[in-house]
């Protein structure tokens, strides 16, 4: 997961300098060209695919464990594991991590609550700044082509707030650090 976290950060910084102008093919070799803020969105949602429900009611990170996917005692009750298969995405390891694991939650909400121009306006400030409900609800809908399910769970739509969320952030002004639009360069 770090490395994930490392890349889909390179990949907005990369963003905020070369913008939409800048194209890649992604995946290797599918002809599809995508901006690098698509890519790392990409990878953001084909890590939270790992925790959400498939279309047949399983969850990748439980693998073939019967007892997590089908009891209803345990199966939505979703376990932060240590590693992952590479290519089924089961859960391996210490099953009560939640540290790196959980950047998986902190990409998905940037990527529900920050569309492409913030972030080439915003810079790293982007990531601090929430987009209104109906330009999340537009993205979506941009996102998935009107069809949430092609995504899963996935869809800023699905993504919601319950109760008041208190939040002081402390931003230090950091010279020499690089570029002041640099996303996520922020020091506590």
């Amino acid at each position: 997961m770090p490395v994930n976290a490392l890349i889909i950060r390179a990949l907005l910084q990369y963003y905020t300098y070369y913008g939409n102008g800048f194209l890649v093919e992604s995946p290797t070799g599918s002809g599809r060209q995508m901006t690098l803020y698509e890519v790392a969105e990409e990878i953001a949602q084909r890590l939270g695919r790992i925790f959400v429900r498939c279309q047949d009611g399983q969850r990748p990170v439980y693998g073939n464990s019967r007892k997590f996917q089908e009891d209803p005692h345990w199966r939505d009750h979703v376990s932060f594991y240590e590693y992952f298969h590479g290519d089924t995405g089961a859960g391996l390891g210490a099953s009560h991590q939640t540290g790196w694991t959980g950047l998986v939650a902190g990409a998905m909400h940037l990527f529900a609550t920050t569309t492409p121009e913030q972030a080439l306006e915003l810079g790293k400030m982007a990531a601090f700044t929430e987009i209104p409900l109906r330009e999340r609800e537009a993205k979506a809908a941009a996102v998935s082509g009107g069809n949430e399910k092609q995504y899963g769970n996935l869809s800023p739509l699905n993504i919601e707030y319950r109760g008041e969320i208190d939040v002081e952030l402390r931003v230090s002004q950091s010279k020499g650090l690089g570029s002041e639009r640099a996303p996520f360069a922020v020091a506590s």
